[in-house]
């Protein structure tokens, strides 16, 4: 557990080889990160810049290399040091969720956490805003949730955070495939355990499942982040999907997205900075108490990609 509450710095930064933090003297400076492994494709810290200029605040928002043998040291020495808030992503969020003194409900049914707030009361504060930013891109892209059959490929930590929201917003079935399929099925156990409802809705894939068709695919492997497809595709899957959804970004998307319009002219498809930037949004509220603007802001980020996504179909969401 990490109790290392102190008053908000004016700002800080890490000694270049050293791993130490440092503070400087900087008015009004909101000390953030995120930490990862990978973690120099993360558009995170421009994504938290453009909340801060919409809301008037001063952040110092870091992405942090943190190598799973040393991630909870060095997020010890970031909130010794006086750090404010910090996003966690792959592989940590089930590591982030054990350390923290208080849970979020949303955060312990998920068993996963991807934001830490430390606070003088309650020390380090764990919750879970990956589902919130997924549901609110999907109403925001305009697809359909209600009685919608979801398939979903991956079983980490960021699943775990996104199929409790999905249920909640109506969906009829998720099914959740992994290459290692024990693990879709510890994933939904553990979920069943504590939403018994979710029995009839949420299941582990299942070779019955080969020629079933889906309304949405959701691409949540790991190797998505590095731009590689964990699970061959069944053409079943997305004979008569309306929607493609890779929660990866630009360049590393485009594998899920261009395999899946090429199965299917007519889906629209759509990578993950919506989901980003929407939870990147809960999480920055959470820190500060401040709503920044996530369509201004997605629109401007999706503008300083490097690489942007590029069109695949002429009914794909800009």
């Amino acid at each position: 557990m990490l109790r290392t509450a102190t008053s908000p710095p004016n700002c800080w930064y890490c000694e270049s080889g050293s791993g130490r933090w440092r503070l400087n003297k900087r008015d009004n400076m909101i000390p953030l990160a995120v930490f990862g492994d990978p973690i120099r494709h993360s558009l995170s810290p421009q994504l938290h810049q453009i909340f801060a200029h919409q809301t008037g605040l001063t952040v110092d928002y870091r992405a942090i290399l943190a190598p799973p043998e040393t991630f909870t040291e060095q997020l010890q020495q970031f909130f010794s040091a006086g750090g404010i808030g910090a996003n966690v992503t792959l592989p940590h969020k089930v590591s982030a969720l054990e350390i923290a003194d208080q849970v979020s409900p949303r955060a312990r049914l998920a068993g996963a956490a991807n934001t830490l707030h430390m606070t003088t009361r309650q020390g380090l504060y764990a919750d879970n805003t990956d589902g919130e930013g997924l549901v609110n891109d999907l109403r925001l892209q305009g697809a359909p949730l209600t009685n919608q059959c979801v398939l979903i490929l991956g079983a980490g930590g960021a699943v775990r955070g996104i199929v409790a929201p999905l249920l909640e917003a109506g969906v009829a079935q998720i099914v959740v495939n992994n290459r290692t399929l024990s693990r879709a099925q510890q994933l939904v156990t553990a979920f069943h355990a504590q939403m018994p409802a979710s029995v009839e809705r949420l299941f582990a894939y299942t070779p019955t499942h080969d020629s079933q068709e889906f309304d949405i695919v959701i691409h949540a492997a790991a190797a998505g982040h590095h731009g590689q497809m964990g699970i061959e595709f069944k053409p079943a899957w997305l004979k008569h999907a309306s929607l493609g959804y890779d929660l990866s970004y630009g360049k590393a998307a485009q594998p899920f997205l261009t395999a899946a319009a090429a199965l299917n002219p007519k889906i629209s498809v759509v990578d993950g900075l919506g989901m980003l930037v929407a939870q990147g949004a809960a999480s920055f509220y959470i820190w500060t108490g401040a709503k920044p603007d996530a369509e201004q802001a997605l629109a401007q980020l999706r503008q300083r990609l490097v690489t942007p996504l590029t069109p695949i179909t002429q009914e794909a969401p800009e």
